[in-house]
């Protein structure tokens, strides 16, 4: 997943994140006519897509924060703040209205 997110933020360190069926799909967010887009296979357990965006920095320093590759997503709404967690470690995210 970091070199995933690491590909998208040579283009914008803004980020999308779509939730749906057995992808999770990162988007760029540019202002410039420049995309970059890369997709991870994972259950995610969405019927329908779920997307939202954020700063990639914050995300990466949660990742590089923790020691296990698997954490915890809790997600209200793609507009919404939503929380990061693993067995040690929690923060909390704000997105960026698209």
């Amino acid at each position: 997943m970091i070199d995933s997110i690491k590909q998208i933020t040579t283009i914008s360190t803004d980020l999308k994140i779509t939730f749906l069926g057995d992808v999770i799909t990162f988007e760029s967010l540019s202002d410039d006519n420049i995309e970059a887009k890369t997709e991870i296979g994972f259950s995610t357990g969405f019927s329908e897509a779920f997307s939202l965006a954020i700063n990639s920095r914050y995300l990466l320093d949660f990742l590089g924060c923790i020691n296990n590759s698997e954490f915890t997503i809790g997600l209200n709404e793609g507009n919404l703040p939503f929380i990061l967690s693993d067995d040690n470690f929690k923060t909390v995210v704000m997105p960026i209205v698209i």
